[in-house]
């Protein structure tokens, strides 16, 4: 629609809607002129002053009916239709007022509910995580457990949770043919002791979970490879760019401060840039190396060498093509499940038809 055709009707709407009166003069002014020409030319043609006036308004058609004809094409009863049926509900609130503050309660649940649906789902599925880079070729990775399906179930269990000794399996089974990290979920600790400590999320990753992303530092440095070895906590932490606005109001002394989460030290060797906090719903204030994880030891054993499934996997895979992934990670995943026999509790095996699956960090990138 040209924009001439706004530049006309929308003040004519307006006025409508606020000087209804003298709108309406006008229109009355502007038929009677139609009707006083249109008669002028029959009486011209020959006819009576009566019956000119008479085919005249046969001519026209109705002078009411062609008024809402004009209404209608300038869209003014449609504005007039809205404020009367708006103006007959406010009535029929106010003399129930019970019934409209349920009516207003509910719409409010309706419209928070859907927001956050929406929130959840375009941070989940559809929302490229801040400052990850080609996200199009990051990948999650999933178990399917063949051995779980329950008796006339079709469906395979697929889980995101990965053991440590799994994953690094996996990772070694895969070679160059992509890149792996592995990170916990974020949870709930606390910065600092006593009366000053505050509560922050903090998650596990590995050395390379920042490379993998494609992640860059607003300032510092993310971990380094020699940060990587899961048997020794280097006590160094990655900070998120909205804790460091938010508890030290973007000191630039950060970098080498010590901290203590869960009283224990670390130092800051860097900050996250502006907007990353990792890629799950619930979102990571702290980023520790996977080694300071606080998995309790079983049966004398540490945590990264039990199968507890603690971790979540990602892989950046070249030219985003997954199967030489999944095939190889396949192979090295049942050699691993059948090693670890040894480890099941009593009675159960080891499930060595279990399969790799991988998903999209993202659906929609639009």
């Amino acid at each position: 629609m040209r924009i001439e055709h706004w530049v006309y009707t929308l003040p004519l709407r307006l006025r409508s809607l606020f000087r209804r009166d003298r709108v309406e003069q006008e229109l009355d002014e502007e038929l009677r002129n139609h009707i006083e020409r249109r008669t002028a030319q029959n009486i011209a043609a020959g006819m009576t002053p009566d019956d000119a006036r008479t085919a005249a308004l046969r001519a026209f058609g109705g002078i009411e009916r062609r008024k809402e004809e004009i209404r209608e094409t300038r869209g003014v009863s449609l504005i007039e239709h809205f404020v009367q049926d708006l103006t007959y509900a406010l009535r029929g609130l106010r003399r129930s007022p019970g019934f409209a503050a349920t009516i207003v309660v509910t719409l409010a649940l309706g419209v928070g509910a859907n927001a956050a649906i929406f929130s959840f789902m375009d941070r989940v599925f559809l929302r490229v995580p801040a400052g990850v880079q080609n996200a199009g070729g990051v990948h999650w990775l999933y178990q399917s457990l063949p051995d779980l399906r329950r008796p006339g179930d079709a469906a395979v269990p697929v889980i995101a949770a990965f053991s440590y000794p799994l994953f690094d399996a996996v990772r070694g089974g895969v070679g160059n043919r992509a890149q792996l990290a592995a990170f916990s979920p974020s949870d709930s600790e606390s910065i600092g002791r006593g009366e000053s400590a505050i509560p922050a999320r903090v998650s596990y990753v590995t050395q390379n979970y920042f490379t993998v992303l494609g992640v860059r530092p607003a300032r510092g440095r993310f971990f380094a490879p020699d940060e990587g070895r899961i048997e020794t906590d280097p006590g160094v932490a990655v900070m998120s760019y909205a804790l460091w606005k938010r508890v030290y109001g973007l000191d630039p002394g950060i970098l080498g401060r010590k901290i203590e989460v869960s009283k224990r030290p670390y130092v800051v060797v860097g900050v996250t840039g502006e907007g990353f906090a990792g890629i799950e719903v619930d979102e990571a204030n702290l980023f520790l190396p996977l080694a300071a994880f606080p998995g309790d030891p079983v049966n004398g054993r540490p945590w990264y060498e039990w199968i507890g499934n603690y971790l979540r996997v990602i892989a950046r895979v070249p030219g985003g093509d997954d199967r030489a992934l999944l095939a190889a990670g396949t192979v090295a995943y049942r050699r691993r499940n059948a090693d670890a026999e040894g480890q099941l509790p009593p009675g159960t095996r080891p499930d060595t038809m279990s399969t790799l699956l991988a998903g999209p960090l993202v659906e929609y990138q639009g």
